[in-house]
């Protein structure tokens, strides 16, 4: 029997090739690998942090749907310290490019962003018959 990926799993699957993709290109214009790994760095944080995110809402809906609210919250706010512990360490160091670590912590919902238009347009297509 085949498993059927969720969104989240299918984002992240997808966040892999595009980070690298991303990379390549950012190496291409910019001929420098402190702004590569400053991307990277930014990309794997954000995989980091919604991975966690994912492992322990899932957790708690099949086990512990009443704790769901308060998980939320303080989620939440662990990811945005730890975001922003990255980010001030990365602005007071001249070796990395903050924005470029600000990006890869967005391609995370970028790329979800796309999987998500994707699969409704997909699902749009199958309702009329296409």
């Amino acid at each position: 029997m085949e498993k059927k990926t969720n969104i989240i799993e299918k984002t992240f699957l997808f966040s892999w090739p595009y980070a690298a993709l991303v990379a390549f290109v950012i190496f291409m214009i910019t001929q420098s690998w402190d702004d590569v790994l400053s991307f990277i760095l930014g990309t794997f944080t954000g995989l980091m942090m919604n991975s966690l995110q994912y492992r322990i809402m899932k957790q708690a809906f099949e086990f512990t749907p009443q704790t769901i609210r308060s998980k939320t919250i303080w989620l939440y706010f662990a990811k945005m310290i730890v975001y922003a512990v990255i980010l001030y360490f990365t602005a007071n160091n001249p070796e990395w490019n903050v924005y470029y670590v600000a990006f890869g912590v967005l391609s995370y919902r970028l790329v979800l962003l796309a999987i998500t238009l994707i699969v409704s347009l997909k699902k749009a297509g199958d309702a009329d018959g296409s």
